[in-house]
């Protein structure tokens, strides 16, 4: 079994470890700091939370903008101006990583496909919508539709998220949500087995609470009690643990690479509970329940193009 907190592949680089000092220090200091970036205030409604996510980078192409790409899908380009394309695809828990994957497509020298419909699920499960900005009739023509989309940009890589909520934390039920994203990677590459597939992991959430707010109404001034922790080894709905494993055996069933990303926002050393700080290096990683900052993102975007070329891209 991949221990949780281990790289794709080889030991952690300067960047890596970099993001992992700053960690530690978030938690030793365990103090909302007097300013960060983006500030609470910059979050403090779900408009301005939007505005600070990765999602508002890809406005302009989703569906929920645009009704006609519902059917028609249009993605939004990145990365770099020319090479081989890569295609980024799902709800707003994918688009969260739109900032940081972008450079990783700079730095590898790829274009980025960015296709998002927030509130649309990335697997393509029927009955699996959730939101009220999405019909589930609207979500399913737009699965229908993306991957006549991506096969006409001739991918060789398509990556997507693993949104962190729904799952029971039982064991017995990760499975058959492996076998969706299996079932999902089948159809956004049509089968084509040439193109790369790639799992980002599940960002931890503080069990469906708003973390910006949380630390708005921190009357001590404590950073943990505001931060997502999880403890290793235990299985229940609310642990990130849990969904770490259930990330593994998707990778694994769906014949994805996993890009293993809980040592960018969480302790993987010490004993019960491993804190995730909500604040690191002065930056707000989480601007509502389970969206990343655009701030955090670009300030972990090089360990990310650290564990995407461990893992040979």
């Amino acid at each position: 079994m991949t221990l949780l907190g281990s790289s794709s592949a080889g030991a952690a680089t300067t960047n890596q470890t970099n993001v992992r000092l700053a960690i530690t220090a978030a938690i030793s200091s365990n103090s909302i700091p007097s300013s960060m970036t983006p500030s609470l205030a910059s979050v403090a409604t779900p408009q301005l939370a939007y505005a600070a996510n990765g999602s508002s980078l890809a406005y302009k192409c989703s569906p929920g903008n645009h009704p006609a790409y519902i059917t028609k899908p249009v993605p939004c380009w990145m990365g770099a101006s020319k090479g081989a394309t890569w295609v980024l695809w799902g709800d707003s828990n994918a688009a969260s990583w739109i900032p940081a994957v972008a450079q990783v497509a700079t730095s590898i020298k790829v274009r980025l496909a960015v296709f998002v419909y927030p509130g649309c699920t990335s697997q393509f499960v029927a009955g699996s919508e959730f939101g009220t900005a999405v019909t589930p009739a609207n979500c399913a023509s737009f699965h229908r539709a993306l991957p006549a989309a991506v096969k006409a940009l001739a991918p060789k890589v398509v990556i997507s998220a693993i949104v962190g909520f729904g799952f029971s934390g039982k064991q017995s039920d990760i499975p058959a949500f492996a076998t969706n994203w299996k079932n999902t990677f089948d159809a956004i590459t049509s089968k084509n087995t040439s193109i790369r597939r790639v799992l980002l992991g599940t960002t931890p959430n503080l069990g469906g609470r708003n973390v910006a707010a949380c630390l708005a109404a921190s009357k001590d001034k404590l950073l943990l009690p505001c931060s997502p922790h999880y403890y290793s080894g235990a299985w229940y709905a609310t642990n990130y643990w849990a969904y770490v494993q259930r990330d593994i055996t998707s990778a694994t069933t769906a014949k994805a690479t996993l890009i293993a990303t809980n040592s960018l926002f969480c302790d993987t050393t010490s004993a019960s509970p491993n804190q995730c700080p909500s604040v690191v290096a002065n930056k707000l990683v989480y601007v509502d329940a389970d969206h990343v900052s655009i701030a955090y993102m670009n300030y972990i975007a090089p360990a990310l193009t650290e564990l995407f070329r461990n893992a040979g891209f």
